[in-house]
């Protein structure tokens, strides 16, 4: 029982060490209470490791952690105790429950600071068992370097931190660097301290390079590269219980080997959002944090950030809509035309008239008719649909027949730069030449009426440019069928 809590607290120290070094605001603007902050953790873990081993002098590290809790939050600094219940409802991809938040943030407290003067004060009642084998500088630290426990166990500890900000970095080559070599060097680390032959570490790192290369992918693909990953790296901690007869010890290997340390180095929850991919790697320019995600199947991109899905992989590309990145509004590019995302708040606003569903409705159509009417190389058409009586552009979509179907790149510049524009309904306009970058064409301006059923006159402006004069009814039959949409 005393062994599984100090296992127990140990965990809990990692945990808190781990989500206090990550945080956003843990790195403070004076190094010296960052240095605080750090004495504050190895405090409490050197708190545990003496009043483990029943020390008289458990009293020395457990008066130096009281004291950096005092400074930390004398100085108005938080401790970050709260960080380990923040990160619990993302991760388990759950709605935020405000009940469970304070709950949870006063357990670890009390576990942090309560239990540990329990503990000492029963200690100091049973002072038979006490054992008087540190000397100051032992009780002062340096025992973490000197006990072969306390010593395996800072390494593993050392070798998390520095894969935390591997991962939070989310450098490519940093991140798979650090998921190959943490859990080996890891699991190399507890075979030294068990006793266990050092004979599958390739096993393992070949998982871990399957796990890596996995988030690429999706769907059933995805579940079945972090199966194999994990069942590899459940194979190669089954030595601890084959030599050492320890299940228990094999089981939470394997979780931590083949799952978490993983996990924390390529700095996401791949067990999300299993319907998308990563895409090449790249993160968002000054969000490391927040990446880009493709649907399979359709080539649309979205956004997902660590924990889970951002925005859904319905868009083309996106951009910034600003110089400023720190703004954090992105373009979300579609059709056409965009809508405004921003990061911080995750929330979209639109800063124009489209109406999103009607200008999606006429690409499809759109992309029908340039099929059926044999569109070739460079051929173009522009469709405006404005509603005159408060002058608000309703749909514009301005296509390029490449192949595929190619929508303009946003730019304030006339699409075809003709004057021959149609001005009255059912009226048409025509230019015999009208220069573009690349080559001549002609064009074909066509204007048409449509009443909506609140009443509503709208106005739908077709321009066609194609090699050879485009025809009034191809520009009429489209119009018409946009004018369907409308009634």
């Amino acid at each position: 029982m005393r062994k599984s809590l100090f296992c127990f607290d140990l965990a809990v120290c990692s945990l808190w060490t781990v989500a206090a070094l990550g945080s956003r605001t843990a790195w403070f603007a004076s190094p010296a209470m960052w240095i605080v902050m750090l004495l504050l953790l190895v405090s409490r873990i050197l708190l545990s490791f003496t009043l483990y081993n029943r020390e008289k002098k458990a009293w020395i590290p457990g008066l130096l952690f009281i004291g950096l809790t005092f400074l930390t939050v004398g100085n108005g600094l938080d401790v970050k105790h709260t960080e380990i219940a923040s990160k619990i409802f993302p991760l388990l991809n759950i709605g935020f429950n405000h009940s469970w938040y304070e709950g949870l943030n006063v357990a670890i407290a009390v576990w942090l600071w309560i239990v540990p003067l329990v503990v000492f004060l029963v200690n100091m009642f049973r002072k038979d068992s006490l054992l008087d084998s540190l000397t100051w500088k032992d009780a002062l630290g340096k025992v973490l370097w000197t006990d072969r426990k306390a010593k395996a166990y800072c390494s593993l500890l050392l070798i998390a931190i520095g894969t935390l900000y591997a991962g939070l970095n989310m450098e490519a080559r940093l991140c798979l660097f650090a998921c190959v070599v943490a859990p080996t060097s890891s699991l190399y680390l507890l075979n030294q301290y068990y006793g266990v032959p050092s004979r599958r570490l390739w096993v393992l790192a070949a998982s871990m390079l399957i796990f890596f290369f996995a988030q690429t992918h999706a769907g059933w693909l995805r579940m079945a590269m972090l199966g194999i990953s994990f069942c590899m790296a459940a194979y190669v901690c089954s030595g601890f219980y084959k030599s050492r007869k320890n299940m228990v010890l094999a089981f939470f290997s394997s979780i931590y080997l083949g799952i978490m340390l993983p996990s924390l180095a390529i700095g996401n929850n791949q067990y999300t959002c299993f319907s998308v991919g990563r895409t090449a790697y790249h993160s968002l320019s000054s969000y490391p944090g927040i990446f880009y995600v493709e649907d399979k199947e359709t080539g649309k991109v979205g956004l997902r950030d660590r924990y889970g899905l951002l925005v859904k992989p319905e868009y083309e590309s996106f951009r910034y809509h600003t110089p400023s990145h720190w703004l954090g509004e992105l373009e979300l590019r579609k059709n056409g035309y965009y809508i405004l995302y921003d990061i911080c708040n995750d929330k979209y606003r639109s800063d124009d008239d489209i109406d999103h569903q009607l200008q999606d409705r006429i690409c499809q159509i759109v992309e029908k008719h340039l099929a059926e009417c044999s569109y070739q190389a460079d051929d173009r058409l522009e469709v405006k649909v404005t509603l005159p009586s408060t002058n608000k552009t309703l749909a514009h979509v301005k296509a390029l027949k490449n192949g595929t179907v190619c929508y303009y790149d946003y730019d304030k510049a006339p699409y075809i730069p003709t004057d021959s524009l149609a001005n009255e309904p059912g009226a048409i306009a025509c230019d015999t030449s009208v220069q573009f970058k690349w080559c001549q064409k002609k064009t074909l301006s066509y204007l048409q009426e449509a009443t909506s059923k609140d009443t509503l006159v709208h106005q739908i402006q077709v321009t066609l440019a194609r090699d050879k004069m485009p025809e009034r009814k191809e520009a009429a039959a489209l119009a018409e069928e946009i004018s369907l949409l409308l009634r």
